[in-house]
């Protein structure tokens, strides 16, 4: 997979108590961004240096979070606790309303973040905010994730990745890249597994419409198409919602479509 090449790599830092990569840069919003469950913020690396072939000046900063990477575990892991790490992290580096990117489960945290705190935009890779099925599957599944089955069920959500639909140098770049943790998994899943799923739904409802009040541009790129009825509620309940589908690119479109989607990330700007 080829990457532009700089001479100059970005600062690795800490940040009350997050590792993370930063480019330094200008006084707009930088761009903050957030990986996936089971890997750190290297999954970043070819966004980050396209981005900085277009845009130098522009500021990112990507994070390891919480039990990923550099970054200590510090558990419980409930999205109450990293979201205070977080905001944590941005005051000690002076992030003011960053452009909040997620990809898989940190889509889902940029957006409770950016309902509770100003952001100048929120960008999620393929995690719709839809938490009832998976709640419900993790549910049905609970018994092996806690036992000795939990690698062979981890393959069956890696499997659901599709990254068959990646040129095989990126996929190989993804598997290299992620390394599932059964305690670190069950740490981020628990209040998924511990909490009523109508409890849940009423928490990402609140959230999402949250975001509709404030008018936040939000992003939601996708690697396959939603189904018909859910597009419909998100654009009935998101008006400013704007949907990229990259299909067929499964869960990494932002990898499968490196450029494309740096390119969409320097013209965010929260107009």
């Amino acid at each position: 997979m080829s990457t532009t090449s700089r001479t100059d790599e970005p600062a690795r830092v800490t940040y009350a108590g997050l590792a993370a990569d930063d480019t330094g840069g200008d006084d707009r919003p930088p761009l903050v961004l957030l990986h996936g469950l089971t890997f750190d913020r290297r999954i970043w690396r070819p966004v980050l240096d396209r981005i900085r072939a277009l845009d130098p000046a522009r500021r990112i900063v990507a994070f390891d979070l919480p039990g990923h990477g550099e970054s200590p575990a510090r558990p419980p892991h409930d999205f109450t606790r990293v979201m205070a790490a977080l905001g944590a992290a941005f005051d000690a580096a002076h992030i003011d309303e960053p452009v909040l990117v997620g990809h898989s489960m940190s889509g889902g945290l940029a957006s409770l973040f950016g309902a509770h705190h100003a952001v100048t935009a929120i960008v999620n890779v393929d995690q719709p905010p839809e938490i009832a099925p998976f709640a419900q599957l993790l549910g049905t599944l609970q018994e092996q994730l806690r036992g000795p089955q939990f690698d062979e069920v981890w393959r069956v959500f890696a499997d659901s990745f599709h990254t068959e639909l990646l040129a095989d140098d990126v996929r190989a770049f993804v598997e290299t890249n992620s390394a599932p943790s059964q305690s670190t998994v069950l740490s981020y899943w628990e209040p998924l597994l511990a909490q009523p799923v109508d409890a849940l739904v009423d928490e990402v409802d609140r959230a999402i419409g949250a975001i509709a009040d404030h008018r936040t541009p939000y992003v939601l790129v996708v690697g396959a198409p939603l189904p018909a009825d859910l597009e419909a509620r998100l654009r009935a309940r998101v008006p400013q919602l704007r949907i990229e589908d990259w299909s067929p690119s499964g869960h990494f479109p932002h990898l499968a479509h490196a450029d494309r989607f740096a390119a969409l990330l320097v013209a965010v700007d929260g107009s």
